[in-house]
């Protein structure tokens, strides 16, 4: 049993703040459904007087509640596995920026049963995430990069999930994005507290 507290309202952004994904349990404050529920908002440039400008893009009800989630700089939003399992069956959830499902993966679907018995196992599911490295590509064609532990890469495309499964080297777009020291394609799941406000508490429903 996962020794884990009960799930709060939660959210993640993106690099830069431009995009933001606000994500509510069952049943907590707007929120009266029985699924958990995500908020997309673009997030204007605060600009002298430090005012933000949100935009809600999309909302939509969630099979599960998340554990975490990456937010991509042009607006995709990853969910990372349930909030009391880790590696179930919503192991990697893609949105689109238009809030479209694009696909969810099972972990056996994401790594493959090679990479999958390597996974290190806990009271709250499989580590798979543990040491694990992300990556937005940017321009057309965009991608996401996993770089597991051990070395192995997953590369997901965006717009339809299309999933291929190596090495670094095998991908000539993640080797360039990880040799720089620094690169902006790294993603983390950056969380903000939503504890006592939230951009969707200040703006009117739609």
């Amino acid at each position: 049993m996962c020794d884990r507290g009960g799930p709060q309202p939660i959210g993640f952004h993106s690099r830069g703040f431009s995009y933001v994904a606000e994500v509510f349990p069952a049943k907590a404050r707007r929120n009266t459904d029985a699924q958990p529920r995500v908020y997309v908002y673009e997030v204007g440039y605060p600009g002298a007087q430090w005012r933000v400008d949100a935009k809600r893009l999309w909302t939509s009800a969630l099979p599960v509640m998340p554990e975490a989630a990456l937010v991509s700089m042009a607006g995709h939003v990853v969910m990372l596995d349930e909030h009391y399992q880790a590696g179930g069956e919503h192991a990697l959830v893609l949105f689109a920026p238009d809030g479209r499902l694009v696909k969810s993966f099972t972990l056996e679907q994401l790594l493959g049963r090679t990479n999958l018995a390597r996974v290190e196992y806990s009271d709250c599911g499989r580590l798979w995430r543990k040491g694990a490295a992300f990556y937005f590509s940017q321009g057309p064609s965009a991608r996401l990069y996993v770089v597991l532990a051990g070395g192995s890469a997953v590369e997901i495309e965006l717009a339809t999930g299309a999933l291929r499964r190596g090495t670094v080297r095998d991908f000539d777009r993640l080797r360039k994005i990880t040799a720089q020291p620094f690169p902006n394609e790294l993603a983390e799941p950056w969380p903000l507290s939503l504890r006592f406000s939230s951009l969707t508490d200040m703006l009117p429903f739609q």
